[in-house]
């Protein structure tokens, strides 16, 4: 019998508990990990859907304890603050440029 043809199968078959060995392993910790993401994950999702259920809430909150607006002024011009006065009157910016100019 020629052991040289049976020397790459006999070198594979010593070698194969290693690599099984090797394989298991990475199989292994491939699960590990994927469980681990898989917890990870799911962990998200919670806090997720608890910030959801939070957000929709709370406009119901808001609107109860919200006092209404304050009604409207009579005169639209003297509700506008001082900071932007030709929005109050806004033929006043024109007016004064028409001063200037002419």
């Amino acid at each position: 019998m020629n052991y040289l043809k049976l020397l790459p199968m006999m070198i594979a078959l010593g070698l194969l508990p290693e690599i099984a060995g090797a394989a298991a392993d990475d199989v292994a910790s491939l699960r590990a990990e994927l469980q681990a993401l898989k917890s990870d994950y799911g962990a998200r999702v919670d806090a997720l859907e608890a910030r959801i259920q939070q957000l929709e809430a709370a406009p119901a909150q808001v609107a109860a304890t919200e006092p209404p607006p304050p009604a409207p002024a009579a005169s639209g011009g003297a509700a506008l603050p001082h900071s932007i006065p030709h929005l109050a009157d806004p033929g006043r910016q024109l007016h004064e440029h028409l001063a200037q100019s002419g």
